[in-house]
């Protein structure tokens, strides 16, 4: 719960959505647009790093979830990450709590290490606007606090 006075932010999952498809200059994930990649959204993979075809952001009560949709071995591949956010020394933070691909669940604790080093390497795009001392997301809707 943010504290008295303190101004918020709060931002659905179709303005994430679009947000994302306009800096990709694409349509939005709902109107699948084959052919969409979205920059830093890929992990490490043996040969040559997948390109995110699709993606889609939701949120429920204080856990946010994307699908993505990519291509290893010539198949469409779908990997679903759902966690909390959060803001820690001035940047974006992510725990991950469900991982899935296709329909296989991945314990979490095996994909957080790999995930937390990605976003370590990604961390000057994970930096907070000076203005915002919190991220979270609380009853479906992402939420910046100001200082």
């Amino acid at each position: 719960m943010s504290e008295a006075g303190a101004d918020e932010v709060r931002i659905t999952s179709d303005e994430i959505n679009a947000a994302l498809a306009q800096a990709a200059g694409t349509l939005p994930a709902s109107g699948s647009s084959p052919g969409a990649s979205s920059p830093g959204a890929s992990m490490e993979f043996p040969g040559p790093v997948p390109t995110v075809k699709d993606y889609q952001v939701s949120m429920d009560g204080d856990l946010v979830r994307g699908q993505f949709v990519t291509q290893i071995a010539g198949k469409d591949v779908y990997l679903t990450l759902a966690g909390h956010v959060g803001a820690k020394d001035g940047y974006a933070t992510f725990d991950a709590t469900e991982v899935k691909i296709g329909n296989l669940s991945v314990p979490a604790s095996l994909v957080n290490d790999v995930l937390q080093k990605k976003l370590a390497e990604q961390r000057d795009q994970l930096k907070l606007p000076a203005n915002v001392k919190d991220l979270k997301v609380e009853n479906g809707q992402l939420v910046f606090v100001e200082k």
